[in-house]
């Protein structure tokens, strides 16, 4: 047995229970109308779920339904549905690895995974690295061949992320 640690993934696939509040008119093909609401949540910070969505698959009625409801004078047909979805869901102390796309005096910009940015601040660099104005990259000062540009690609360790407006 191996006493090295096993790799988190920053991907995880869950199983999701939502409501959804169709017009009658959606009724031709609901299952179309609760894709087309689903893909709208895609690649957008859900607090519910933990992540971000990748993908939806596996759609079905939730355990117990049987077809929608309509509640009293509301002309809403209210829908539970079972879904699976591939989230991005990262934890802190995670190591990830982004593609440089930016690099300033006070920072390093990524994209993690083609998808999400990153940004590494000069006080998270350490000592180690200084900026160069010249060339707009930040070298290691024990090591010339060590830079940071456009295009590298960076292992870091997270330390926090947040979210707004589902923008991760």
């Amino acid at each position: 047995m191996s006493s090295r640690k096993r790799k988190r993934s920053s991907f995880k696939e869950v199983c999701l229970l939502a409501r959804f509040s169709l017009l009658p008119h959606a009724l031709d093909d609901v299952r179309v109308r609760i894709f087309a609401s689903l893909q709208e949540e895609l690649i957008r910070y859900n607090v519910v779920a933990g992540g971000v969505p990748i993908k939806f698959f596996d759609v079905g009625l939730a355990p117990g339904s049987k077809h929608g409801r309509i509640h009293w004078n509301d002309p809403h047909i209210f829908v539970n549905v079972r879904v699976k979805a591939l989230l991005f869901s990262p934890v802190v102390d995670q190591i990830l690895v982004g593609k440089v796309n930016k690099v300033g005096v006070d920072y390093v910009g990524l994209l993690v995974h083609s998808l999400f940015n990153a940004s590494i601040v000069d006080q998270d660099l350490g000592t180690s690295y200084a900026f160069d104005q010249n060339t707009e990259t930040w070298k290691s000062k024990d090591d010339d061949d060590n830079v940071i540009k456009v295009g590298t690609l960076l292992s870091f360790r997270l330390k926090s992320f947040d979210h707004a407006d589902g923008i991760l």
